[in-house]
């Protein structure tokens, strides 16, 4: 149901944005991502997770775009659900808090700032009841149990950061074993739309996009147990949600969108 609901979710998100056939072109290449279709079927938190946090990112956009408040509330609600089935996922939410800071022009500062914190704070509750209340207080764990220990600074602190960035890259991004084209695929038609059209449209999503995969960086060399092929692998469906998302906001997708309106008009009224 849940891979269903987000499906024609993001499928209308599309749609409303650009022509149905590329929205359905953009559906079916992650729908045809190997990993991702894995699981769709695996009873794991991992895809619900990306739902939610793709579903709650694309409603802030939309919050940012045209400033209607019911965007805003269930932006909120569907982080804060992301956030209690991954608890990383409270790292990125500061993300969305910097880009409602400075995106949010028709509102005043103050109010902008109230509700970057409560975006914050209303994420932060799911993630406070889970691991500091239920976890500690009323599950029963094993005395050695890892409920995510920080690590410090350390020696070669750049060259870790490097070397763990290029780990995620190889064995995970560029991997056609877990995502077939869709990497190469966003790859391309984001180098042809930014050479084209020298885009900034969904450039908060770009935002979003790099500031996910720097925290996961950080995440990996301080968090005791994160780690590039699970951590990162099943983190990166929210980036592969995301990567789809973006490219039907772009400018290449809307020319490719009005061209095909006018071929389909020419075809609807042909010349006598």
């Amino acid at each position: 149901m849940l891979v269903i609901a987000f499906g024609l979710f993001l499928y209308a998100e599309l749609r409303a944005r650009i022509h149905p056939l590329l929205a359905g072109i953009l559906i079916t290449m992650l729908a045809c991502s190997p990993e991702l279709f894995a699981y769709t079927f695996l009873v794991q938190t991992d895809w619900a997770n990306a739902a939610f946090f793709a579903t709650g990112v694309i409603l802030l956009q939309r919050y940012l775009e045209s400033g209607q408040h019911g965007s805003f509330v269930g932006s909120a609600v569907l982080l804060a659900m992301a956030c209690w089935t991954r608890t990383e996922t409270i790292f990125f939410v500061p993300i969305g808090s910097l880009l409602l800071l400075i995106f949010s022009v028709s509102i005043s500062k103050n109010k902008a700032l109230f509700r970057a914190i409560a975006l914050s704070a209303i994420c932060l509750l799911p993630v406070v009841f889970w691991n500091y209340i239920l976890l500690r207080g009323y599950i029963p764990l094993p005395p050695r149990a890892n409920l995510g220990t920080l690590h410090g600074v350390t020696e070669g602190y750049l060259s870790q950061l490097i070397a763990i960035a290029a780990q995620m890259n190889d064995q995970v991004i560029f991997d056609d074993v877990y995502w077939g084209y869709a990497v190469w695929v966003f790859l391309l038609l984001s180098l042809v739309n930014t050479v084209i059209f020298r885009d900034k449209r969904g450039f908060p999503i770009l935002l979003w996009l790099a500031g996910i995969y720097i925290l996961f960086v950080l995440i990996i060399q301080h968090v005791e147990g994160a780690n590039v092929l699970f951590t990162f692998r099943r983190g990166f469906f929210k980036l592969l949600f995301l990567m789809y998302f973006y490219l039907g906001t772009t400018s290449l997708f809307r020319w490719l969108s009005n061209w095909i309106y006018r071929w389909e008009s020419k075809i609807e009224k042909p010349e006598t």
